[in-house]
């Protein structure tokens, strides 16, 4: 179902999917992709794009573990929109506001970082002298079914104090 709705004072187009997602048009960036993680994604999930098949991107759990020995192919790009068990197909939310998924452990405003447990997300970016960080958005509403966040993953930074050797190129000088 499409409409057209008033937001204090303005005109937004809204659309609404089978499974009671509200996607705003021009606000909500997704794409389909295809599970290739060996388990089942959730949805809230944070995924890394590390290729395709069949004309669709594939994903696996974003991992903040694998941000210092794997680089890019460890961060995440997105959140899971939906539910796939492995070779199944689902909408990752590359940017835009992910509703219905469980919030109830942050504060309302809290930043979210790349965990590092396998596709989940922690408030606080990793300890002074840990190395990487990855800001993933922001808690708009805590709760433990009807929690929402603001998808917007940014590349890593070095947190605080960085201890170890930071390259920059390709590493072959």
């Amino acid at each position: 179902r499409i409409w057209a709705a008033d937001e204090q004072g303005l005109t937004v187009e809204k659309w609404i999917d089978s499974g009671g997602q509200i996607f705003y048009d021009g606000r909500d960036i997704w794409i389909v992709c295809r599970n290739i993680s060996g388990s089942t994604i959730n949805k809230g999930d944070w995924l890394l794009v590390n290729g395709a098949a069949n004309g669709f991107p594939t994903v696996f759990l974003a991992d903040a573990d694998l941000i210092n020995t794997n680089s890019q192919n460890s961060l995440a790009n997105g959140a899971a929109m939906d539910t796939a068990a492995n070779n199944g197909y689902l909408r990752l939310l590359l940017a835009g506001i992910l509703s219905g998924v469980d919030t109830s452990g942050f504060s309302a405003g809290s930043s979210l970082f790349l965990s590092p447990t396998a596709g989940t997300a922690a408030s606080t970016a990793p300890a002074i002298g840990a190395g990487w960080a990855q800001y993933l958005g922001r808690v708009l509403t805590s709760h433990a079914t009807t929690g929402t966040i603001h998808v917007n993953p940014r590349p890593p930074y070095i947190s605080q104090t960085y201890s170890g050797t930071v390259s920059i190129g390709v590493g072959n000088d």
